[in-house]
C-alpha cells in the first residue's frame, strides 16, 4: 500500500508545482489560459493544499495514510519535508513549507482572477 501512497502523493507534488509553473507561462503563451478544466481543479487543488495546517491539524492526509501504511502513524512529518531531507540532506522545518505552498496558492489565485480561463486568449 505504501508505494501507491508514495506515488500519489508524488503525482499530486508534480501536479501542484506544473500548474503553478503553466499559470506563470500563460502571461507568455495565451493559448495555455484556454486550459480552463485544468485551471479551475488545479486552483482548487492548490487551495486545499495549502490550507492543510488549518483543517487537518496540520498533517497531509496523504501523509497520514503514508504513516499508518508504515506502521508509524506517530511519524507525521511533511512528505516534502522526507523528500527533501531524504535527496538533498536537508532540514527544512515544516512551517517554511507551509509559507511557500500558501504563496504559491495564493500567487495562482490572484493570476487566476486577473486572467480567468472563460477570458478568450489573445
Amino acid at each position: 500500500m505504501y508505494p501507491l501512497l508514495l506515488g500519489l502523493h508524488t503525482i499530486w507534488l508534480l501536479w501542484m508545482i506544473a500548474g503553478v509553473i503553466l499559470a506563470l507561462l500563460g502571461f507568455r503563451y495565451p493559448r495555455l489560459w484556454a486550459m480552463t478544466l485544468f485551471r479551475f481543479t488545479h486552483l482548487l487543488a492548490i487551495l486545499g493544499t495549502a490550507s492543510v495546517p488549518l483543517w487537518a491539524d496540520g498533517v497531509c492526509p496523504l501523509t497520514a495514510l503514508e504513516g499508518q501504511s508504515q506502521g508509524t502513524p506517530g511519524n507525521l512529518d511533511s512528505f516534502i519535508v522526507r523528500v527533501l531531507h531524504g535527496l538533498l540532506y536537508w532540514d527544512v522545518p515544516a512551517v517554511h513549507l507551509s509559507v511557500v505552498s500558501a504563496g504559491a496558492a495564493l500567487a495562482t489565485l490572484i493570476i487566476f482572477i486577473l486572467h480567468p480561463p472563460w477570458r478568450r486568449p489573445e
